[in-house]
Formats: structure tokens, C-alpha cells, sequence
């Protein structure tokens, strides 16, 4: 029951409370007959089970046909009353003796009620009522005005339709809160679905995005490596025509420096045709000087002679034996003496295989030479200038060592050396045999190991000679000492003028060797040619190289190349040692003098293809094969025409570049 007086179960109930007044209890009473309405005129009676056709709720009534009591107030619950009936078959009680006393307003009702009831039994006896034994169609309520028990039903009726209908709303809103539970789980799931479907559309997404990117990635490095090849291409073009228009300048420098050298050579030719010239001229005065000096002599001689013969003819008689025995002792002595210097002619002929003036150009140097040592004997000798040699042969062996085939390093170290060479303060014959000796060291260490290298030593050794021409007296007479093919010369063997095979070829350069138990040996014909090489290709690297301009003439230069080629062919053997001197000279210097002569290198060579070639093969020596096929290579494939490997050198160290 709720605080409006409401049953829970439908019916109108009163739960007065303990401080009410009886004005609240009336007002309370009002309200009650204001929900019910007003009391229908006639009420329909109940079955005799108590209950209406469609199965109302029972009204209680007594044992004797009267109607319950009524509700108490104290148990929550107010309940309809009926009427007490005007006659009771003789067990009635009198609503005077069995109803409560009531104030006015109770009794009033009560009138009411009577009358109602009175009116009723005036109905049923008229029969207009229910059957007699039925029960009464009024109760009488304490506390209401009389309702009838019909009226009761329909209210009855209508709060079981309230309940139904409120069941019923109840129900379907039940069943509505289940559907929308139902459609909020499906809502839920549903939104599940879509976030999963978002999840693979997400994913499927950022897989599209990825491959987008990566696509796009790819459009950018493939546009990138396309730019990078066209950038390339381009630089290659660039760099394609920077070399060649490098080489072109190249080729107009070298066509240049050939048109100079060529000019160089031609007026050396000219001034050396004009020296010779004038010494021709100047021998000839001389032997005439001589030879009038000679009659002028002769003639004052037979002058004296005649006088002397006047005056002396009184001791001529007496001195005539004298004087024919002194002139037949003196014919017999110049006779003995002039077959002793033919006899020393014909055995220095017989041993020595060597040009005349190539013989003399030889002993001048290696006089020179022997001048310069003789020199330096006492600075050699002085113990206390050991230092300082020590710390300038230190010094010419750290420049050596640093030559590099570059035109910067060439550059630099040449000035390096003519400073010292140049050093008042140093004596210059012991710095040009220090040289020497170093430049000889080169060769026997990097030379025959690299002969490419020979052209970066013989510019340093060309520039430094340029300045200061001792230092090239020094040098070919160290190589004119050491290398008897560098004049060029040969000795022949014979057993009358070698006493032991080591003489011979003592004389021929080898050198001793420590061989097996301390014993001296020889070193083998091998390790001989290979030294050898080394001496010939510097010294045809050196005969080729161009002066730096605005310098002396070269000391040593293609003239002398041509010289040593001549005489080799003309007056040494052909042999082993002398061809493979010959045909490294060529690999070296045939360039530049195919340049220079031309057509008077190319006989040369015809010479030497043909005639020098048919001699080595004449000796059937299979050590000669080898030499005889280079020969031929070169002069077959025409390698003359092509500059040898290492002329050409860069102007920087490429290594420096990448160090800058």
C-alpha cells in the first residue's frame, strides 16, 4: 500500500495513521468517495457461492446472513461492508445493537444506508429484487457511505482491468526493455563488427598506405637513380671532352716540345757541323803552323849543318865510323821499338772490340773521374769531416729515394739536388760522386725491377746536369766503369791473354760473389745481363730525355744515342750481352730517334732487323733466341711509333689530389 491509500493488490484501502485527527480521518473519507464515484441505482446480487459470473472477489458475511464487520483500520486494508438486512429470520441483530456508536456524520449515513436498504427490501418484495434466500445486495460500511456490492464488483473489475492493463504495460514494457537490451547487444556487437571492420579497413588501409608509400618510394629512388645516371652521363660527357680536349692540348704541347726539340736538335746538328767545322779548320792551321815551323826548323837544322860541316870536316874523316856505327845502333833500336808497338798494337786489337773514338770519349771520362776522386782524397781521408759526408750522403739518398714519375716531385727534388750541388759551402766533386754512386744504386735496385721508372730518374739527372755538368761527367764516367757496354766495348777471350776464365770475366763486369764454404765465385751470366740492363736503360732514358727550356744543351743527349747505336753494330760481336743491350736501348730511346731521324733510324733498323739479326742466329745459342724474337717484335710490330711506357707522366700525384 502506497502513501495514496492504494492497495498493492488493486484495492482502495485506508491506513490511517495514530496522530490523525477526525478531520483528517473525514477528509481521508471524501477522497475515498470521490474515487469511487456516486452508488448505482441497482446493484446485481451474487451467486451462491458468493461470487459473480465472472469470477469476482467474495464479499464476507456472517453465519446468519449478515454481512462481516467491518475492516479494521489497523491492518493496512479497507474493505466494502454490506448492508444489515431489514429482516433477519428471527437471528438478526438490529443495527442499533450490533453497529458501533458513531458520531453524526456516521449516523447520517447510516440513515442513508437504511433507507437505501429499506428501498431494496421494498424491491424485492415487490419482486423486482433477487430471490428470496440470496444474500443482501447492500453492506453498510463504518466509515463510507453504503455501496452496493455490484458497484463493488465493477470497481473490483476495473482495478483487475487497471492491473491487467498495468500488467500488460508492464509486460510489454519488459518485452520492450528485453527487445531493446536485445538491439543494444546487437547495437554492441554491431558496433564490435564495425570496429573490427574498421580495424580491416584500417589495416587495409595503412597496407594501401605502405604501398603507396613504398611505391611512391620507389617512383622516387627509381627518379633519383635516373637523374643520378643522366647526371653521370653527363659528367662522363664532360669528363669525356675534358680529356680530350686535355689530349689534344697534350698532343699541341708534345707536337710543340718536338717542333722545339727538333729545332733544338737541328741546331745542335748545325753548331756541332760548325765546331767541327772550325776545329777541322783549326787543325789545319795547326798542321800547317806545324809544318812550316817544321821546314823553318829543317831548313835553320841543315843550315847549322852545313856550317858545322865546313868547320868539322877535318874530324868527319875521324869520326865517320863512329858516326855509322851510332846510326846503325840507333836504326836497330827504332826498328825493335816499332815492331814492339805493332806487336802491342796486334794484341790490343785482338782483345778489345771498341770504336776509336768511343776509346778515347771513355778514357777522357774515366780520367775526369780519377781527377775528381783524386780530388776528394783528403775530405775522404779527414776524419773529421766524417759527419758532415754522412749527413750529405744522407741527404742525397733521402731525394733519390723520394723521385717520383710525377712533374711536381721531378721538379722539386731536382732543385733539391742542384741546391746542393750549387753549396759553396760543399765540395762539389764529392756531392757529383755521391750522386753518381746513388743514381748507379737506383739502377741495380729499381731499374731492372721497373724500368718505367728510368724516365723519372733521368729527367731529375738531365735537370741537375743542366746546372751543374759535373754532375753528368760523374755519372757516365761511374757508368763508362761499371758497364763496359755503356762506351760501348767488348773484350774477346783468349787463351794468350787470359790466364783463367775469372780474368775474363773480371773484365767484363761480373762481380764476385761469396759462394759456398767462404769461396769467392763469380755471379751467374744472368744476374750479369740484368745488372747490365739496368745501367743501359738509364743511360738511354737519359740520352732521350729533353732539358728543361731556358737551359744549356744537353751534355748528353739523342746524338750520342745515335753514336753508341752505330758503334755497337759496327765494331762489338753479336752475342747475347750486346744485343740485349741493344734491344732494351731501343725499347727506351727508339721513339724520340725515330722523331728526330726518321728515315735514317728506319735504315738503322733495317740494319739492325737484318743483318745484326741474321749474326745471332748464325750462333745457334738458345740463351740468344729470346733476345733475337724481341728484336724482331719491335722492329716487326713497329713499336718505334708508340712512346714507351713511363714517358708520359702526370703533372700531380693522384694521391695528393685525394688527400686536398
Amino acid at each position: 500500500m502506497d502513501n495514496t491509500g492504494r492497495s498493492t493488490d488493486g484495492h482502495v484501502a485506508l491506513d490511517p495513521h495514530s496522530h490523525w485527527s477526525l478531520g483528517d480521518l473525514n477528509r481521508e473519507l471524501d477522497t475515498i468517495q470521490r474515487r469511487t464515484g456516486p452508488v448505482p441505482a441497482k446493484i446485481r446480487p451474487r451467486n451462491a457461492a458468493g461470487a459473480d459470473s465472472k469470477g469476482s472477489r467474495r464479499l464476507q458475511t456472517g453465519s446468519a446472513g449478515t454481512a462481516a464487520a467491518p475492516a479494521a483500520f489497523g491492518n493496512g486494508a479497507f474493505g466494502a461492508v454490506p448492508c444489515w438486512p431489514a429482516e433477519s429470520g428471527g437471528s438478526a441483530r438490529s443495527p442499533a445493537r450490533s453497529a458501533p456508536r458513531s458520531p453524526a456524520w456516521m449516523t447520517a449515513r447510516r440513515g442513508s444506508a437504511s433507507s437505501s436498504c429499506s428501498s431494496e427490501e421494498e424491491r424485492e418484495e415487490t419482486g423486482e429484487g433477487n430471490s428470496g434466500g440470496k444474500e443482501d445486495l447492500f453492506y453498510y460500511s463504518p466509515v463510507a457511505r453504503p455501496v452496493r456490492r455490484v458497484e463493488a464488483e465493477l470497481g473490483e473489475v476495473e482495478r483487475k482491468l487497471a492491473a491487467e492493463v498495468e500488467e500488460e504495460l508492464r509486460q510489454r514494457r519488459l518485452s520492450l526493455e528485453r527487445r531493446l537490451h536485445e538491439e543494444r547487444v546487437k547495437g554492441q556487437a554491431a558496433m564490435e563488427e564495425v570496429q573490427v571492420q574498421r580495424g580491416v579497413v584500417e589495416a587495409m588501409l595503412d597496407r594501401l598506405d605502405r604501398e603507396h608509400w613504398k611505391a611512391m618510394e620507389e617512383m622516387r629512388d627509381s627518379h633519383i637513380r635516373r637523374l643520378s645516371q643522366e647526371h653521370e652521363q653527363k659528367s662522363e660527357a664532360g669528363e669525356t671532352q675534358l680529356r680530350r680536349e686535355a689530349a689534344a692540348a697534350e698532343a699541341r704541347r708534345r707536337a710543340e716540345i718536338e717542333a722545339e726539340v727538333r729545332a733544338k736538335l737541328q741546331k745542335e746538328m748545325e753548331e756541332e757541323r760548325r765546331r767541327e767545322e772550325q776545329e777541322r779548320r783549326r787543325r789545319e792551321e795547326e798542321e800547317r803552323r806545324t809544318e812550316e815551323e817544321r821546314r823553318r826548323e829543317m831548313e835553320r837544322q841543315q843550315r847549322e849543318l852545313e856550317a858545322t860541316r865546313k868547320a868539322a870536316q877535318a874530324e868527319k874523316a875521324a869520326a865517320d865510323a863512329a858516326d855509322a856505327r851510332a846510326a846503325a845502333e840507333a836504326k836497330a833500336a827504332a826498328a825493335r821499338a816499332a815492331v814492339e808497338a805493332k806487336k802491342k798494337q796486334a794484341q790490343r786489337s785482338s782483345k778489345v772490340r771498341v770504336a776509336e773514338g768511343a776509346a778515347r770519349e771513355a778514357e777522357a771520362r774515366l780520367a775526369r773521374l780519377k781527377a775528381m776522386r783524386d780530388e776528394i782524397a783528403p775530405i775522404m781521408a779527414d776524419n773529421a769531416r766524417k759527419k758532415d759526408r754522412k749527413a750529405v750522403e744522407r741527404r742525397i739518398i733521402l731525394l733519390v729515394q723520394q723521385i717520383s714519375a710525377t712533374h711536381d716531385q721531378i721538379a722539386k727534388k731536382s732543385a733539391d739536388l742542384v741546391a746542393l750541388l750549387l753549396d759553396p759551402s760543399l765540395p762539389q766533386p764529392f756531392v757529383a760522386i755521391t750522386f753518381a754512386s746513388k743514381i748507379l744504386s737506383q739502377c741495380e735496385s729499381q731499374v731492372t725491377k721497373l724500368p718505367p721508372f728510368a724516365f723519372a730518374l733521368a729527367q731529375v739527372i738531365v735537370n741537375v746536369a743542366s746546372r751543374a755538368p759535373i754532375a753528368m761527367e760523374a755519372l757516365i764516367g761511374s757508368f763508362n766503369e761499371v758497364c763496359i757496354y755503356t762506351i760501348p766495348q767488348h773484350y774477346v777471350f783468349s787463351e794468350a791473354s787470359y790466364p783463367s776464365d775469372e780474368a775474363y770475366y773480371r773484365d767484363l763486369g761480373y762481380r764476385e760473389e761469396d759462394g759456398e764454404g767462404g769461396k769467392k765465385r763469380m755471379e751467374s751470366t744472368d744476374a750479369f745481363i740484368e745488372r747490365m740492363t739496368g745501367y743501359i736503360i738509364l743511360m738511354a732514358a737519359i740520352c732521350q730525355t729533353i732539358p728543361p727550356p731556358g737551359t744549356a744543351q744537353h751534355p748528353f743527349g739523342l746524338s750520342h744515342a745515335w753514336q753508341w747505336c752505330a758503334r755497337l753494330l759496327n765494331h762489338l760481336p753479336a752475342n747475347r750481352a750486346s744485343a740485349t743491350a741493344l734491344e732494351v736501348f731501343l725499347k727506351i730511346a727508339g721513339y724520340r730517334m725515330h722523331l728526330t731521324y726518321r728515315s735514317q733510324f728506319l735504315k738503322l733498323l733495317d740494319v739492325v732487323g737484318n743483318e745484326y739479326r741474321g749474326k745471332l742466329q748464325a750462333l745457334n745459342d738458345p740463351d740468344v733466341s729470346p733476345v733475337v724474337n724481341r728484336i724482331e717484335t719491335y722492329v716487326g710490330v713497329q713499336r718505334y711509333l708508340k712512346p714507351p711506357e713511363g714517358l708520359e707522366m702526370p703533372l700531380h700525384d693522384k694521391s695528393s689530389q685525394l688527400r686536398a
